[in-house]
């Protein structure tokens, strides 16, 4: 078997250190200023314009092709591991720290691939610059994507997708086709999948309670900040289904990944060489996000933004408390 240190070493120079995240106090004065920002920005064109929506869809669609693509080769690195994560799934037992340890190392490798993929579609073509928001942004991202997680269900469009993107592209790769033969052996679709957040954070996990709390509080709220509208719209109606309560938005979603992939405070400005085209680009997904909120929730959209930019730090939060798990 593979030295998994050496599975997942990347080919770019090792991340360097970046300053200390700000304190709550501070982040909740950004966050309400950076409302503020947003609001001006967005405020010359009030909509969310179909291109846009087009637009938000298309990184959406990129993201989506790039996690499904990077997890199937990684799972095919180690067939035997995943056949145990797969198979606590039919379960529904507790994740083992070992097999945590796997899952958070494959997070980590498609969230910053996922960074440098997206800098060089915005055109930030220098190493350097998406290095250095690699290093700051992954441990967010890895929090905002393991937050998707929360009630039984929520990760079943995700995991349909995984499947079906490997049925249609097996036999262009030999790693996807190693994969969807396990899959197949496991009869995978023929069984319930039972994944949720207590069966990945079976408590006691984390070496105080309140760790716990805390981690389960941000986990939820950025579970609910991201559920679909259809959810409003069709609760009280007579053919609702229970399985629209369980969908996210998509657009939401992709909006807030990229406002926190390209997200710069807390970093030395002279670490940037680009810096001001990556502010500039944060910001425009914001102000897209602030415009997408006014349309979705006319009455509430300008608390769902200030929700959005402290949920750029929560998730960061949320990985640092991933991070003091037990090794049991």
């Amino acid at each position: 078997m593979l030295d998994k240190k050496i599975i997942y070493q990347r080919s770019r120079p090792k991340l360097i250190p970046i300053q200390k995240e700000l304190s709550t106090t501070t982040i909740a004065s950004a966050a309400s200023m950076t409302s503020r920002t947003v609001s001006s920005s967005a405020s010359a064109c009030l909509h969310f314009s179909p291109l846009e929506k087009e637009r938000a869809e298309m990184l959406y669609d990129v993201t989506m092709e790039l996690f499904n693509r990077l997890y199937y080769r990684m799972y095919a690195w180690d067939l035997g591991l995943m056949r145990s994560c797969f198979l606590r799934t039919f379960v529904g037992r507790a994740f083992t720290f070992s097999e945590v340890q796997f899952l958070e190392s494959m997070d980590r490798y498609v969230a910053t691939e996922l960074v440098f993929k997206m800098c060089l579609l915005h055109h930030i073509s220098n190493d350097e610059d998406a290095l250095v928001l690699a290093n700051h942004n992954v441990p967010r991202l890895v929090g905002l994507y393991q937050s998707l997680a929360f009630k039984q269900g929520d990760l079943n469009a995700f995991f349909n997708e995984f499947i079906g993107y490997g049925l249609m592209h097996r036999h262009q790769s030999a790693e996807i086709e190693q994969v969807v033969a396990e899959i197949e052996e496991m009869k995978v679709g023929e069984k319930d999948v039972i994944y949720n957040y207590d069966t990945m954070y079976s408590s006691p996990w984390a070496t105080h309670i309140d760790f716990e709390a805390r981690h389960r509080k941000i986990t939820e709220n950025i579970n609910g900040w991201l559920r679909s509208n259809d959810v409003i719209a069709n609760r009280m109606s007579a053919d609702f289904d229970r399985k629209s309560a369980r969908t996210f938005d998509k657009i939401q979603l992709i909006l807030i990944t990229l406002a926190m992939v390209f997200h710069t405070e807390g970093i030395d400005a002279r670490q940037l060489i680009d810096g001001r085209t990556v502010e500039e680009t944060q910001l425009r997904y914001l102000t897209m996000l602030h415009r997408y909120l006014k349309d979705k929730y006319p009455q509430k959209a300008d608390s769902k933004l200030a929700n959005a930019v402290m949920m750029i730090h929560e998730a960061k939060e949320a990985h640092d408390l991933h991070k003091k798990r037990l090794p049991i």
